[in-house]
């Protein structure tokens, strides 16, 4: 498992994360840290073709999580 560097976004710490799975894909979540220091976690939010990928996503939920909207649909998501 591996989480890339924070993106500070309205005040909020978004922590993308991303795991190499089995059989290539990677598998993305993100960790969000309001500004009171409360901390959630996504969970699994898709599988990707690569970790660039993953991270990308990672960062857009959590940017829509913070602005309480419904998150992008992957590009390149798989099963």
């Amino acid at each position: 498992m591996k989480s890339a560097p924070q993106v500070l976004y309205k005040g909020f710490a978004l922590t993308p994360v991303v795991v190499h799975e089995a059989g290539g894909l990677f598998t993305a979540m993100v960790i969000v840290r309001d500004p009171t220091g409360a901390v959630r976690a996504s969970g699994e939010i898709g599988q990707f073709a690569s970790v660039l990928e993953a991270r990308s996503y990672a960062v857009q939920y959590g940017m829509a999580d913070v602005d309480d909207r419904q998150p992008p649909m992957p590009d390149k998501q798989h099963a």
